[in-house]
């Protein structure tokens, strides 16, 4: 039986581990702690945008963003917490 691919983009941002998973049938993940956020399956030729609030220290809240799209023949990942870039990968 053949193995996934899976791609990991992984940062750590204010006390919360932040990753932005997917694989090579399509399937995204955005998890939080460890805690799936929110998955879709990636759009076809387009951007793929997953999103979650999280607590931050005493009582600090955070828009985190994962966004994964095409470029040509490889794939771009990319994690956001309040419009500021954490973390960006292309993964051939």
């Amino acid at each position: 039986m053949a193995e996934r691919l899976k791609h990991t983009l992984s940062t750590h941002y204010r006390g919360a581990d932040l990753e932005l998973t997917f694989d090579g049938e399509g399937h995204v993940s955005l998890l939080i702690n460890g805690i799936t956020r929110q998955s879709a399956d990636l759009e076809t030729g387009g951007t793929t945008r997953l999103s979650s609030t999280v607590q931050t220290d005493y009582e600090w809240h955070e828009f985190v963003e994962g966004i994964v799209q095409p470029q040509g023949n490889a794939i771009e990942a990319v994690l956001i917490a309040n419009n500021a870039e954490l973390a960006r990968q292309t993964y051939a």
